[in-house]
């Protein structure tokens, strides 16, 4: 009984010094303390039409996602994703370059493709926090992070995602800042993708498909609505939250061996748009609930700003339509 009421009381401190800073869409610099296990099930949704063939599909990403505090510094974070995004292989690899009057070329993405559900691979972070002072209602925190990934998906787009599609390492910064019951969050990372390898069609040899470097950046507020005041560890969180999510990529290179008989490999300018360099930058605004203490249900979704012109004044991702929603169900398991 006094191991249960000892549970209660940690996760009640750890919950209510820091609410506010549990963001949907973001890690924050503060860690998970020692000994806590947490456990995130993670969702998204949106759907992909094409206007001028009038169809559509429903593409989601569903993630396990393991957290654990292994000191007061340091937090592990191990995540496996699978989603209909795309193929066991680019779609169409036969038409995935073409020639016209002697250039050989990219087609654009083809939208509406009835997908698989398919396992991507598994993520590993690791988040160090390296600076920590903590005043009365208020904290700053910054922490450094470092991530590695599995996922070799053949997708159509430049914009890496290691959650998701590609393959590679990631690292960057983390500011954390919380004045009562304000918190905000700023991060700095660049992501080094690893090239994704098929086999060319009529065995003319393979491509690969080098998707360039990126610098990714957030900035995020979140706000305690309720309660107005602790009184014990059953009372409901609620939190709102909007952040401001964006990513500045290169473009993808291909490669080509043996294509009409070349003596020697070739590299291909991609001619779509989701295959060259770009920038967007996202709004996700949302809410959270917390019960008892230990668990929490976000929700949130991603939108841009249109510029009235069909296109979009911050940019927007290829990898999604918008609006896409977020849901998310995560539990912390106090282990010591």
């Amino acid at each position: 009984m006094k191991l249960i009421y000892l549970i209660f009381i940690l996760s009640f401190i750890f919950i209510q010094a820091s609410a506010q800073e549990l963001f949907p869409n973001t890690e924050p610099a503060s860690n998970c303390p020692k000994g806590v296990l947490t456990i995130r099930q993670i969702n998204e949704f949106f759907t992909e039409y094409t206007p001028s063939h009038d169809t559509s599909r429903t593409r989601s990403m569903n993630g396990l996602m393991i957290m654990y505090g292994v000191s007061s510094k340091l937090m592990l974070t191990l995540t496996a994703t699978a989603s209909n995004h795309h193929g066991s292989v680019l779609y169409e690899s036969d038409k995935f370059i073409k020639e016209k009057d002697g250039i050989i070329d990219t087609h654009g993405v083809a939208y509406g493709n009835d997908y698989p559900y398919r396992f991507n691979g598994f993520d590993l972070k690791a988040k160090y926090k390296f600076i920590n002072n903590d005043g009365e209602r208020r904290h700053f925190r910054m922490a450094a992070y470092g991530e590695v990934s599995t996922c070799r998906v053949p997708h159509d787009e430049a914009e890496p995602d290691l959650m998701d599609d590609n393959a590679g390492i990631a690292g960057g910064l983390i500011a954390t800042q919380l004045i009562k019951r304000l918190a905000i969050s700023a991060t700095l990372g660049c992501i080094i993708p690893y090239y994704y390898r098929q086999n060319w069609y009529q065995d003319l040899g393979e491509m690969k498909l080098y998707y360039g470097n990126a610098v990714n950046y957030s900035l995020s507020f979140g706000y305690l609505l309720f309660p107005a005041k602790y009184k014990n560890y059953k009372q409901v969180n609620v939190n709102i939250y909007l952040e401001f999510l964006g990513e500045d990529y290169q473009a993808v290179k291909i490669y080509l061996s043996n294509i009409q008989n070349a003596n020697s490999p070739i590299y291909l300018d991609p001619g779509s748009l989701a295959l060259q360099a770009g920038r967007y930058l996202e709004a996700r605004p949302g809410i959270q609930f917390i019960f008892n203490s230990n668990t929490r249900i976000d929700l949130s979704l991603a939108t841009t700003i249109p510029d009235g012109y069909g296109g979009y004044l911050l940019g927007h991702s290829y990898t999604r339509m918008y609006p896409a929603y977020f849901i998310n169900f995560q539990h912390y398991f106090f282990l010591k």
